[in-house]
């Protein structure tokens, strides 16, 4: 689509996109308006980082009146709209700057048409990445005329947001490297049929193996995600997936960046290989091991390799098999995404994000239709048997010694076990070490010989350790949230991965989706539609499982 001379109004910010000089002339320069959806979501993420930050710096120093900007890059401006709508909504929260290595005259003119004024910012080599910029106008943004690797080399920042057009690899150490801990990563991928159509492309820039599958998307996500993580070890950091997000044919990933060789490899072990069986996609994760499989096809559930001659498996990867959603991190954008009031496809794709990231039943919304109480039926008949075949009932129902069978208290007990759903609203207060417990010196006397007395010096030893650990009491709320916001702490997630699209199977009566959630829900999977296919559903069942159910 050709923009030339057009005028663009997206979230209270305009945008000139005539660009009437020799430079950029590549239309990969110009406004994308696909890439509206995760401008907001980008808006919503660092609106919420803000309130992080602020809560922990206020959780530090003990006081409400402190405030400090969030240093925000737009490493690759373009037309600038993504910095300008940051500066326009959060103000003086945050510290913008955009980079761009083309002329920047056009991106000062976007800016000063928002009423914002311009202050060059310039790369000293003299400066230490990471000594605290100066403060930030809520009328001022500050553009840079450089490449984006040497302005994340040179600077640091906590938030940076990448929609690179070519090659998206050069750009993960840099970025990483940038990163201040507990910074946010949004990077937008712009072509997931690579990897369909290139697979010795998608071998020399990640590594990896790769086949065109029915979830092409989400293992394209995770293939990115393990390329990020790798990335991020080199620096001895980890990484924390907060959201994926896919429309057309470009993902948006959103990582936090925890600091430390802990950290590094912790995300380490969340890589692995997936086997996929090509006749019937049925997959699983190959265990991280240095001894090999006996049998490989053993990890599979379905029973292609002993119905068909020769290999019909195949190893891709190494991905990302850990969480790919946050839930805590989801309803905070989805508050933060009220403030600033967006659009009403941002609160469809979190309510889709969020029935995805537990794949369970979550409240609907206004206007949504009811729970189909005949696909409620059929899904407690399959999961009391009547309707399921032994392979898939034995899945369900417990394992019984002497073959009895199992009683009413019992069946009632699973049956709530299966529906009932993780309560998602209360955090579990960490539990303080015994070493830090009070000690007691009535317990302490009588631990010892009765016949022996305790010492004066012995006793006061303990009356000053008794006052040390009373002095400390009032610390302990800030140890209890140092450690709930801690950045091992594990993301909300029930982590299904990958999903099977419903239309490619050959059915003819196939219910609709909301319906096909249900049943499997009632039966005792978990089970969700997913955004990355609106004709696919995120299930626990496996494809024998699946078909049985379809009929």
């Amino acid at each position: 689509m050709d923009l030339k001379g057009d005028s663009i109004k997206e979230l209270g910010v305009n945008i000139h996109n005539d660009f009437t000089d020799s430079k950029p002339k590549i239309k990969a320069k110009r406004f994308n308006r696909k890439l509206k959806l995760f401008r907001e979501f980008t808006l919503a993420t660092l609106s919420a980082l803000t309130e992080i930050k602020q809560t922990q710096l206020r959780c530090d120093t003990g006081t409400d009146n402190v405030i400090s900007q969030v240093s925000a890059l737009d490493a690759l401006a373009c037309t600038g709209v993504a910095g300008i709508q940051w500066k326009k909504h959060l103000s003086s929260r945050v510290h913008v700057t955009l980079a761009d290595r083309d002329d920047v005259t056009k991106l000062t003119s976007n800016s000063e048409a928002n009423d914002f004024s311009c202050s060059e910012f310039h790369l000293n080599p003299l400066r230490v990445p990471g000594d605290l910029h100066e403060s930030q106008s809520e009328k001022e943004v500050h553009v840079c005329n450089a490449e984006a690797k040497a302005v994340m080399v040179m600077e640091a920042f906590n938030f940076i947001y990448l929609n690179p057009q070519k090659n998206a690899t050069t750009y993960f150490e840099p970025a990483f490297n940038s990163l201040t801990c507990r910074g946010l990563l949004c990077f937008v991928f712009p072509d997931v049929s690579l990897f369909a159509r290139s697979a010795h492309v998608v071998q020399r820039y990640y590594g990896v193996d790769v086949v065109k599958t029915e979830y092409l998307k989400e293992l394209t996500a995770r293939i990115i995600i393990g390329s990020l993580a790798r990335a991020a070890a080199r620096s001895n950091k980890g990484i924390m997936v907060q959201y994926v997000i896919s429309f057309e044919d470009y993902l948006l990933i959103c990582v936090k960046v925890c600091r430390g060789h802990a950290a590094a490899d912790t995300s380490l072990t969340e890589l692995a290989k997936l086997q996929h069986c090509r006749l019937c996609e049925q997959r699983n994760f190959i265990p991280q091991q240095l001894a090999l499989l006996e049998d490989p096809y053993s990890l599979l559930a379905c029973k292609c390799k002993e119905k068909n001659p020769g290999k019909t498996a195949v190893s891709l990867g190494p991905m990302w098999k850990g969480p790919i959603y946050d839930w805590d991190f989801l309803n905070l954008l989805h508050k933060h995404g009220k403030q600033i009031s967006l659009s009403s496809k941002f609160f469809e794709v979190i309510h889709l994000l969020l029935g995805e990231c537990m794949c369970a039943q979550i409240d609907q919304p206004t206007g949504a239709a009811p729970e189909d109480k005949n696909a409620k039926e059929t899904g407690e008949k399959l999961r009391n048997g009547t309707e399921l075949p032994a392979t898939t009932q034995a899945l369900n129902e417990p394992a019984l010694q002497g073959g009895d069978s199992p009683s009413a208290d019992q069946r009632q007990s699973n049956d709530q076990s299966l529906n009932s759903e993780p309560s998602l609203e209360k955090a579990t207060q960490p539990a303080i070490p015994q070493s830090e417990k009070p000690m007691d010196i009535t317990e302490t006397e009588a631990s010892g010989n009765p016949s022996e007395e305790c010492s004066e010096s012995a006793l006061n030893t303990l009356k000053r350790k008794l006052e040390h650990l009373e002095s400390e009491k009032p610390n302990e709320a800030k140890r209890h949230h140092k450690a709930l916001t801690d950045n091992q702490r594990e993301p909300k997630s029930a982590n299904v991965p990958f999903y099977y699209n419903v239309s490619k199977f050959k059915r003819t009566n196939i219910p609709k989706l909301d319906k096909l959630v249900t049943i499997l829900r009632c039966a005792g999977y978990k089970a969700s539609r997913t955004h990355f296919d609106h004709s696919a559903i995120r299930t626990t069942a496996s494809v024998d499982e699946f078909l049985t159910i379809l009929g």
